[in-house]
């Protein structure tokens, strides 16, 4: 299986307004081959403003280091037995990024250690800032959730949610299959209001996961297409039956997969990869690439970190398709 280079690896804050980040400043930028200590500027892919120059510029002047700040709780619901509902006042300077696909915020109950935050993806943003994060009690971790009333502390926005994200930008009028389990739901608004902008046309296949619940439908734009709400997760039958449609004579242009890792290695065996988007399931702790618990290992051998790395799910996911895809005409990359 040919090794991608998902266009070029970025980074997903590359060249936004919190770049140069952290890691540049303690000599671990995942783009920049000088301030990485890996090279030179003559090994440098990126074609904007140039990282190194912007560091020795700003001396990055703490102003790159996301911290937590304290936001109100405007509404707070229990969905079912183990499934909530919260809605959160933002900064309006976040909207735009949390606006887009694949993003997220790390959430911890107010005075509680960094620790014990956990990753969000953003379901619902109102232009007032007013954001909605609907989340399953798994731990201790979202048993503080449940048990803050008043206010909570967020780190944000991130862009790292999905795996090929920029493949949704350079999808126009086409034909999309979305499979979506438990709580990836929450990522689904975003989406399809980014497919619907590119005129795409849209079918979506549920599961509600373990709680049953189908909470996204009141939050999801007018698209063109069809949602089928199933179950696909546990039986053979089921799996077999959406390897059939993965696998049809006229395949869809694009299938984005929201869900397990279980689900990602089905999707990425059952099509071609390079038309494929999946959710990010990696740990996240600090969301800015110091820590390393997302880290991810490449088929090329190289390493990325899985909060910050744009890349694409073929090649997170690889030891799962390699076998299925290796010599194979139906694989082009991209």
């Amino acid at each position: 299986m040919p090794t991608h280079n998902y266009y070029t690896r970025n980074c997903h804050d590359l060249g936004s307004e919190i770049c140069p980040c952290v890691l540049a400043e303690r000599g671990s930028c995942i783009i920049c081959p000088v301030l990485n200590e890996q090279g030179t500027c003559d090994d440098c892919k990126w074609n904007g403003i140039c990282i190194y120059d912007l560091a020795l510029k700003s001396k990055y002047e703490n102003k790159n280091d996301k911290s937590f700040i304290c936001v109100d709780i405007f509404d707070k619901r229990r969905l079912s037995e183990n499934l909530y509902s919260t809605t959160i006042a933002l900064p309006q300077r976040w909207l735009p990024v949390l606006s887009e696909p694949g993003s997220y915020v790390l959430l911890k109950a107010k005075n509680s250690e960094e620790i014990s935050a956990t990753p969000m993806a953003i379901c619902s943003v109102d232009p007032s800032g007013e954001s909605t994060v609907i989340f399953e009690k798994r731990g201790y971790k979202t048993d503080l959730l449940t048990k803050s009333e008043n206010e909570l502390e967020v780190c944000g926005p991130h862009a790292g949610a999905l795996f090929g994200s920029r493949r949704l930008n350079d999808t126009f009028k086409s034909d999309v299959l979305i499979l979506v389990s438990n709580t990836g739901q929450s990522l689904l608004p975003n989406i399809l209001q980014r497919l619907n902008q590119n005129e795409c046309h849209l079918n979506i296949i549920l599961d509600p996961g373990q709680d049953c619940m189908v909470y996204v439908l009141d939050l999801l734009p007018e698209f063109d297409g069809s949602l089928q709400v199933t179950r696909f997760g546990s039986k053979r039958g089921e799996l077999d039956r959406l390897a059939n449609i993965l696998r049809r004579k006229h395949p869809y242009d694009m299938v984005i997969s929201l869900g397990s890792d279980r689900l990602h290695h089905f999707t990425g065996t059952s099509m071609r990869p390079d038309k494929w988007v999946a959710s990010n399931n990696q740990i996240m702790v600090c969301g800015r690439g110091i820590c390393g618990s997302c880290n991810l290992f490449l088929d090329d051998g190289s390493e990325v970190r899985g909060c910050k790395g744009d890349v694409a799910p073929e090649d997170v996911f690889w030891q799962f398709i390699r076998d299925k895809w290796e010599g194979s005409d139906k694989y082009e990359s991209t």
